[in-house]
């Protein structure tokens, strides 16, 4: 039932914490898993200070999806779109071409 489906979104998983992984996942910095929180796909990542950053799962810049796998380890992330960089926290990192395009 879509109303239903609507109903929970907003009073479930828009207010609530969200399980998304078990710390002992993602162990070493660089180690991401994806998740799903409700109907968005976010990248749970671990720094390098130990700490744990969540964020969408796509590019600022076009909305496409940044990692298609369940896991791994990685520094950043390269959308496959425009070729627009994100450090492993999600922060925008590199813009290919920046000052060309944008000024």
């Amino acid at each position: 039932d879509e109303e239903l489906f609507e109903r929970e979104l907003e009073t479930i998983f828009a207010r609530n914490w969200l399980f998304l992984t078990h710390d002992n996942l993602i162990p070493a910095p660089g180690d991401y898993v994806t998740a799903r929180m409700g109907i968005d796909e976010v990248i749970v990542s671990r720094q390098n200070d130990g700490s744990v950053r969540a964020f969408l799962n796509v590019c600022h810049h076009r909305g496409k999806t940044l990692v298609h796998s369940e896991a791994g380890n990685a520094k950043g992330f390269v959308c496959s779109y425009h070729g627009w960089g994100f450090g492993s926290n999600g922060d925008l990192q590199s813009v290919p071409f920046e000052k060309e395009l944008y000024g």
